[in-house]
């Protein structure tokens, strides 16, 4: 390969240029896999947390729910010999059990049905049902039962955990005793096949006494999927301390599964997260690699491109110069090169060496920069769109959580309204009772899930006047609920929740505010109030911190709650009003920057705004932006280095170069070569190779100017003598002029007295005769039509006819187009001479000879064919050859001779027609012995 200079500055530019998008490229895509492998491990890390709060939470709940249960006034309804009691007061405890029914919602609890089974049949067991708000009529087995069937020890093996029981656990271990009646029996198997298959909590037998009961807790079923956020990517199972199954989400559907984790509390259950490789993330990472190898390939081209052009500028005057010194010899006067004929003004005038950095910086520095700049916004997106689907199935495991901590909350204040010292305590105040009774509360409530978030709660009478708080501070007598409050409780069926509120520390607070009836009494009529007011730590444990900014509001866009994040970084709660279907517009109202998601809860109409930071990724690009600075400061100092070399290496030769030129200014003799160092292929190489040559051929033009001016001096005198010659020479031939012209009026008169003398054939012969003679003499010049040359032609062929009497026979065959043709004088004519002589003379047949002539695209074609003898292949061959290395106006071959007449011969056509048409007219020539011979001649005819 021919390594010009150009050449090796495009391959240093271009490959610099490569090996540092290379660079920059692979940086780029390991910071991406890098990054992508964090977010997803993150994410799933933070799902799965999330999920084990959750169901911590729930089954946390259920132990209050379990423990409430116990202590209630369902409790003592099982307690109660109600079987010994007549039905007016069966009655009144139904109710009663009824009225704390209708406050408890088990189904927002996930609990399908409760069992409080008595000790023994006179006792009253319960059978609640979820979506029904009174006890079930159906009938249930007794402690007692359970005891002879063989369940109980069972129960109370696995009392207060979560269990469930494969089919046959308890079915095949039922022992039914002989001294059971059919229908206990009957409620034993229906309640053993009721607990086989699904998750149930149970408390054991509470207090061993004859009023004890056992509370039994049916959970529903796909309890696990309303707790964690499963999909096709995410499956969920859970398990207890000895690995048995709790609950499992639909298993995922083949791939690859990655599988985390979690032991959720002391009772060791296990939560097992499996999990997909989301097909959005991979298809962000397919396009991300998509656009990184699209921009190298754009960069490389136009690094290419910018390369070419920029080097083909610079090395362009070299390149001008050596042109205009191949070319001088060919040029007289020899001529000046100006600057600007080897200089684009592409850029100001520059030296060389700062040219070359100003390639390299176009080719290598800039489009390291900007590759540099474009990948940074590259990875930057595509940690963004990576983000967005591993946070979404996250989000929305928060907006579960947050929906089951507000379901704690409302059960919490449930409670509470049903703690019979508050209702006492309001009875007492409605009554007139005495105010100032001691504050003396049963403390029983400390036990309530959700109760340590509450800041204080509140007791009002119907006025919205404090009744009672558990905190005892002198500014809780000044509490009060306004009428609008109360007329909203009033009018809602269970707990509202109040926003935009101060507590007694004037700190914005959210409080739930519930009616409070007296369960003892049939009356639908409220007795008093209670709030909650939580404190800023509620929610706080469900709700992501540090870089996950979340707030929940309620259906009028007031804000609910908040994480510490949220409160620090975003607008103040004051300011966040109002809510958008547009979570990414909703972060950017609030001063958030990062990946949103909003999660709605239908039922209670919230919305929950979730704001992941980008600040770790940017952390993360920080560094791979310091890693980018180095490579490109790098392959600046590379490419500055390599700009200095080259040019070193190219000022070399042109200066060495320079110098010569310098000298051989001086010498009168330029032979003075240089020597390049180099391949002498190169730019330089060729420039001063050409020099060289421009040298030698200046040194070999003047040894021949020298011998030149020596031989015109010695031809002085020749040329005077050749001219006296041409001018006798001329006076010779205006001598010999006059006899042709004395002989042709001569046959003239001898033709005339013929005829008068009735000597037709001898006057037509005459008159032939001097036809011919007129037509050699005249001055018209060297062409003549075509039409002359046939005219001139006819005469011949009528003398010869005359002659040699039936000899031959003329057939023409001559367009009209072709006539008036433009050709050379005596073209025709020695054509039929030869093929008279030659063909018919020297034989005792007879012969025909075909004349043809045509004008074809711009040719004149003329054919002369004949029957005769034809010629010798030998022969045939030596004319052939002659006339294709004769040079023009060479001897005239011996065999062309037309014997015995004009003498003008055939290699006299060819000549001339290779003469006066400069080799474009053609002559060609066959022949086959005792067959013929055919020529034809092509002329080009020009206006």
């Amino acid at each position: 390969m021919n390594w010009t200079h150009r050449k090796r500055i495009i391959a240093a530019a271009v490959g610099l240029s490569l090996c540092t998008q290379i660079v920059l490229v692979v940086m780029g895509i390991l910071g991406a896999q890098r990054m992508d492998r964090d977010i997803e491990d993150q994410t799933r890390a933070k799902l799965l947390d999330s999920a084990s709060h959750n169901v911590a939470t729930y089954f946390n709940q259920l132990t209050s729910m379990l423990s409430f249960l116990q202590s209630s006034e369902l409790g003592e309804y099982a307690q109660s010999y109600l079987g010994f009691q007549d039905a007016e007061s069966v009655a009144r405890h139904t109710d009663k059990a009824n009225a704390v029914l209708e406050q408890i919602r088990i189904s927002d609890s996930l609990i399908d049905t409760i069992y409080i089974l008595g000790n023994f049949t006179f006792q009253k067991s319960v059978v609640i049902r979820s979506g029904q708000d009174r006890m079930s009529d159906e009938s249930a087995p007794t402690i007692d039962d359970l005891t002879s069937s063989n369940l109980l020890p069972i129960l109370q093996y696995t009392r207060n955990r979560p269990v469930v029981f494969a089919p046959g656990d308890l079915t095949g271990r039922l022992q039914i005793s002989p001294a059971m009646s059919p229908g206990q029996a009957a409620d034993i198997r229906k309640l053993a096949q009721t607990l086989e298959g699904r998750v149930i909590l149970n408390g054991g037998v509470f207090e061993s006494t004859p009023k004890s009961f056992v509370v039994i807790m049916v959970l529903k079923e796909n309890l696990l999927g309303s707790l964690v956020h499963a999909d096709s990517n995410a499956s969920f199972a859970l398990t207890d301390h000895e690995g048995r199954s709790i609950g499992r989400t639909p298993p995922l559907a083949g791939g690859d599964v990655a599988l985390l984790e979690k032991t959720i509390d002391v009772s060791g259950m296990k939560l097992t997260m499996y999990t997909h490789r989301r097909a959005e993330m991979e298809s962000n990472k397919e396009s991300f690699l998509l656009k990184y190898v699209i921009f190298f390939v754009v960069v490389a081209i136009m690094t290419f491109v910018v390369t070419l052009l920029f080097s083909h500028y610079l090395i362009l005057p070299f390149r001008k110069l050596s042109h205009r010194m191949t070319k001088q010899h060919l040029l007289f006067p020899l001529q000046y090169l100006r600057k600007d004929d080897g200089r684009k003004r592409l850029l100001p005038p520059l030296s060389l060496q700062k040219k070359l950095v100003v390639l390299f910086f176009a080719a290598v520095c800039f489009p390291a920069v900007s590759s540099g700049f474009a990948y940074h916004q590259f990875l930057s997106a595509f940690a963004v769109q990576q983000m967005k689907p591993a946070f979404d199935p996250y989000a929305d495991q928060v907006g579960l959580n947050i929906r089951r901590q507000a379901v704690i909350y409302e059960d919490l204040i449930r409670k509470l309204s049903l703690n019979q010292t508050f209702i006492l305590q309001l009875i007492n105040q409605s009554m007139g009772g005495v105010s100032g009774l001691p504050q003396v509360p049963d403390i029983s409530f400390l036990q309530y899930s959700g109760i340590n978030d509450s800041s204080y709660f509140v007791l009002y009478n119907l006025l919205g006047t404090r009744v009672y708080s558990n905190q005892n501070s002198e500014s809780f007598n000044y509490l009060s609920l306004d009428g609008a409050t109360r007329e909203r409780i009033d009018g809602a069926n269970g707990a509202i929740w109040l926003t935009n509120g101060k507590d007694l520390y004037n700190q914005a607070t959210v409080s739930l505010v519930k009616a409070v009836y007296d369960n003892r009494t049939p009356s639908s009529r409220p007795i008093g109030y209670i709030q909650i007011v939580f404190a800023q730590s509620a929610f706080q444990s469900v709700l992501p911190q540090n870089e996950v900014y979340t707030a929940t509001l309620d259906a009028d866009g007031n804000l609910l709650f908040q994480n510490d994040a949220f409160r620090k970084t975003a607008a103040r709660a004051a300011a966040v009003k109002g809510t958008t279907p547009d979570a990414q517009q909703f972060a950017g109202m609030n001063g958030l920057r990062g990946v949103a998601h909003l999660y709605m809860d239908g039922e209670w109409s919230w919305s929950t705004y979730l704001i992941e930071s980008t600040n770790d990724v940017d952390k993360k690009q920080q560094e791979l932006i310091i890693s980018y600075a180095g490579v490109i400061i790098a392959s600046v100092a590379i490419a500055m280095l390599l700009a200095y070399g080259l040019s070193r290496w190219l000022l070399r030769s042109l200066e060495h170069l320079k110098l010569a030129m310098e000298h051989q200014i001086e010498e009168v003799k330029m032979d003075r070569r240089i020597i390049h160092g180099g391949t002498g292929r190169d730019e330089i190489g060729e420039l001063i190779d050409n020099y060289n040559r421009m040298l030698a051929r200046i040194n070999g033009l003047m040894e021949e100017n020298i011998r030149i001016a020596e031989e015109n001096s010695l031809s002085r005198m020749k040329q005077q003598e050749l001219l006296s010659l041409k001018i006798q020479a001329e006076l010779n031939m205006l001598q010999l002029q006059i006899n042709p012209h004395f002989l042709y009026n001569t046959l003239q008169s001898i033709g005339m007295r013929s005829r008068g003398a009735g000597e037709e054939e001898a006057s037509f012969m005459i008159y032939a005769l001097a036809d011919l003679f007129r037509y050699s003499i005249g001055q018209e010049g060297n062409y003549v039509t075509l039409e002359e040359e046939i005219r001139h032609t006819r005469n011949y062929i009528a003398i010869q006819e005359f002659r040699f009497k039936n000899k031959f026979t003329v057939e023409w065959n001559v367009s009209e187009a072709a006539l008036q043709c433009r050709t050379i004088k005596f073209i025709l004519q020695p054509l039929v001479e030869n093929a008279i002589t030659h063909g018919f003379l020297n034989s005792i047949r007879s012969g025909t000879v075909w004349i043809d002539a045509s004008l074809n695209e711009g040719e004149l074609t003329l054919s002369v064919r004949d029957d005769g003898m034809g010629i010798e292949p030998q022969r045939l061959a030596s004319i052939t050859e002659q006339w294709e290395h004769s040079p023009p106006g060479g001897k005239k071959a011996e065999t062309a001779d037309a014997g015995g007449g004009t003498g003008i011969g055939l290699n006299n056509v060819f000549q001339r027609l290779r003469l006066l048409y400069d080799g474009a007219a053609g002559m060609e020539i066959e022949s086959e012995w005792f067959e013929g011979t055919a020529i034809r001649l092509t002329i080009p005819q020009t206006e």
